[in-house]
Parts: structure tokens; C-alpha cells; sequence
């Protein structure tokens, strides 16, 4: 039987007009490329998507269920890459001031070493499948994504002409500088469990 993944005309239906399916597709592009720029930096995409969400909390110790909300990565999953991740001195685990029963986690020194040189990997990456897009697109699908992705800290930004259109722009750069994670490492298929 044919491959209908490249299915046919704008008009069709099936893949080729599923926004779902190329999103997925489009997500294992980027895995790709991440996982082949992160190859000899001795982290998963998982594990850099964790160390991007605790140094975006910054001062502030993260549970590891604040974890699973801003990874994406399931509570499971999650739990057995910290294990390892505060094994070699990337993470730290530490009892919650918030919560007796709970544990907070935050950045290693090895941790802060192992992100600061994967970054500039990770950048190198993004850069190769942004070029895939014209230039002038790059930065409102990075945008768009990001509504996608975080509808709850999008929904308020409305398109519109003249000073609805300025506040638009201010809120999208604060949605930008909110410390959404570098990648999204959500895969229903338990690839790169880290």
C-alpha cells in the first residue's frame, strides 16, 4: 500500500492537511537535529529541556511537579531522569520548604556547566531548522509555536491595527522573554526518556 504521508493537494484530506500530523512531523525534525548537535555533550534533549526549566526558575527551587508542567515530560519519566541527572551532579534534590513531603530540585554546578556548553549546541540546532523557513517568518512562527504550546500565557494576545496592534507586540515579547523552555521534549512514544 502507498506511504500517504505525503498525500496530495492543499485541497486533500488525510496528513497533508492535518496541522497535528506536521507538527509531529515537524517535532521529529527538531528532535533530530537536537539529539545529533547534542550528541557529544553527554545530555538527552530531555534532560537539557529539564536544566532550561530549572535555570529559568532561577532562585527559586522547582517540585518536581512544577517540572512536569513546564517540561512536559510525565511524572514517571520524570522522576527516573532526576535519579540519574543528580547521580553525575547535574540536579539537586533537596526537601521542599513549601511541602514536607515533597522534594525540590535544583541546578548542579555540574548542572550550570553541562547547559552553559549545551546551549551554544542546542543554538547551533534551532538556527539549521529555522533556515528551513524564510527569514522574514522566523521569528512569528517561533511565536506561534508558542501560543500553540502555552495557550494559557498566549490567550490574551489579539492581533489587531494601531494601538491594539503595539500592545499585541508588547505582550507577544513578554510571552518571549517569559522563560518558556528552549524545546518542548513531550514524546507520547517514550523516545528520549533521558
Amino acid at each position: 500500500m502507498a506511504d500517504k504521508s505525503q498525500d496530495g493537494p492543499a485541497g486533500s484530506e488525510g496528513p497533508a492537511r492535518s496541522a497535528a500530523y506536521w507538527l509531529h512531523r515537524a517535532r521529529q525534525a527538531s528532535d533530530d537535529l537536537m539529539a545529533q548537535a547534542l550528541e557529544g555533550s553527554g545530555l538527552t534533549v530531555r534532560q537539557l529541556t529539564v536544566l532550561e526549566a530549572l535555570a529559568a526558575a532561577g532562585d527559586v527551587p522547582a517540585s518536581q511537579s512544577d517540572l512536569v508542567t513546564s517540561t512536559g515530560i510525565d511524572r514517571s519519566t520524570l522522576a527516573e531522569m532526576i535519579g540519574r541527572m543528580e547521580a553525575r551532579g547535574l540536579v539537586q534534590r533537596q526537601r521542599s520548604t513549601r511541602d514536607a513531603r515533597a522534594n525540590d530540585v535544583v541546578l548542579g554546578t555540574a548542572g550550570e556547566e553541562a547547559l552553559s556548553e549545551a546551549r551554544a549546541l542546542a543554538q547551533a540546532a534551532d538556527g539549521e531548522l529555522l533556515a528551513r523557513l524564510p527569514k522574514k517568518h522566523r521569528d512569528g512562527f517561533v511565536l506561534l509555536l508558542m501560543r500553540l504550546a502555552m495557550p494559557e500565557a498566549a490567550g490574551s494576545l489579539k492581533t489587531g491595527k494601531g494601538k491594539k496592534r503595539k500592545k499585541k507586540k508588547s505582550k507577544d515579547k513578554q510571552l518571549k522573554d517569559a522563560g518558556a523552555p528552549r524545546m518542548d521534549a513531550r514524546d507520547s512514544d517514550g523516545a528520549d526518556a533521558g
